[in-house]
């Protein structure tokens, strides 16, 4: 059950196992109720990317958790009929080179053919790593959680910027007491 946005507070049940046994208990939750108001939006900034994604993390876990693992770029293709194997950079060197075992057609043809479905990458050794960053943003979701040593999320959330390198503008959202709201990052000129 979610909390009433119109409601200053709520019951929720939650789960708690103690002993062995569950128990559900009803825990309050104080709810600021929704105002509607108008947000100021100042940029702050700007970010530089030249690796096409970012990451947002607290800069405390960089020393204490950041792994150095380079980017290992292994994309393969199974044919869904013959098992047939292709990797990039090893069978095919850019997405729009003729492969000749296949008639001359590119990797992108193959793909589109409908018979051609891309393997599982293999995972990256650290959780929080340039490579972890990249398995994220090249993903099908174009983000993912980045999780410390221990394997538990929060460490990072690595994203596409969708739009590739440049500079991006940052700004900040503040409500109408001029308390923080959000950040955000814009990659296109439209809002």
């Amino acid at each position: 059950m979610e909390p009433d946005e119109n409601k200053h507070d709520e019951l929720l049940p939650i789960d708690l196992l103690k002993h062995g046994a569950f128990y559900q208990v009803h825990l309050k939750v104080l709810v600021k109720p929704k105002k509607k108001n108008n947000m100021k939006k100042v940029q702050i900034g700007v970010v530089g990317v030249d690796s096409g994604q970012l990451v947002l993390c607290d800069p405390c876990y960089i020393d204490s958790d950041w792994e150095k693992e380079e980017f290992q770029d292994i994309r393969k293709y199974q044919h869904k009929t013959t098992g047939d194997i292709l990797q990039y950079r090893v069978d095919f060197a850019k997405y729009d080179t003729p492969i000749p075992k296949y008639g001359g057609q590119t990797m992108n043809q193959l793909i589109a053919s409908g018979e051609w479905k891309e393997l599982d990458s293999p995972d990256s050794m650290h959780n929080f790593s340039y490579n972890a960053c990249c398995k994220a943003t090249l993903s099908a979701k174009g983000h993912g959680q980045l999780n410390y040593k221990l394997g538990h999320d929060g460490v990072a959330v690595a994203f596409s910027t969708a739009c590739g390198d440049g500079i991006y503008p940052v700004f900040a959202n503040y409500d109408d007491q001029g308390e923080l709201v959000s950040v955000s990052v814009h990659f296109n000129d439209e809002e």
